[in-house]
């Protein structure tokens, strides 16, 4: 003999990665039965996007000017995380024609 019991996940919009919570049977002290497993670990899969971009896909400055550059996030997100910028040379050349770096920099939660 067997019995379902359907336990129901709740949606959110939070990117957090999986999840993960216990189901465990018990029994009365004294009843004539084992209980063997006694529990399972259910995963819950995060179907929320979190999505990193450049506001802009190309951008114009004069020799000696300062380029800016936007970085979006779209998607919300539970716990900070880091990302970064890194140039790469096409016919100008790091050093020579900008000053080449990385450019690391956490994005954090706003309440």
């Amino acid at each position: 003999s067997m019995a379902t019991v359907t336990i129901v996940t709740l949606p959110d919009t939070i990117v957090e990665g999986s999840e993960e919570f216990t189901v465990v049977i018990s029994k009365n002290d004294g009843d004539p039965f084992q209980v063997s497993p006694d529990n399972a670990t259910i995963s819950i899969l995060d179907d929320s996007s979190l999505v990193v971009s450049l506001t802009q896909s190309s951008i114009s400055v004069t020799e000696g000017g300062d380029a800016v550059i936007t970085v979006r996030v779209t998607g919300d997100f539970s716990v900070p995380f880091d990302v970064t910028i890194s140039l790469e040379d096409i016919t100008a050349e790091g050093s020579m024609d900008y000053v080449n770096g990385t450019f690391p920099f956490t994005f954090t939660i706003t309440p």
